[in-house]
């Protein structure tokens, strides 16, 4: 009979002590977790202003190379042209 009493006092304790934990986890662990995300949340949104500018920035560099790349495009395409058509008025005056 006292043996039953104190396996029943010992399950006791263990689901106090689960209880106990449980409880902690969501009165401490919750709390954190929503300060954690607002932290993270303020950081982003400083920042957020800062990265736009920065790709803009970028972006503009990107498409400066670009208009940069078609122009000498178009200045060999124009030279090659010219020359094909210098060399076959030769050829035919020939």
């Amino acid at each position: 009979m006292i043996s039953d009493t104190v396996i029943l006092a010992q399950g006791s304790i263990i689901i106090n002590w689960l209880l106990l934990g449980i409880m902690v986890l969501i009165y401490v662990g919750i709390p954190v977790l929503v300060i954690s995300l607002m932290i993270r949340l303020v950081r982003y949104l400083s920042t957020a202003g800062k990265e736009r500018k920065l790709l803009r920035i970028e972006l503009g560099k990107l498409a400066e190379e670009v208009r940069q790349m078609r122009e000498q495009r178009e200045n060999i395409e124009e030279t090659n042209s010219s020359q094909s058509l210098s060399s076959s008025e030769t050829k035919g005056s020939g």
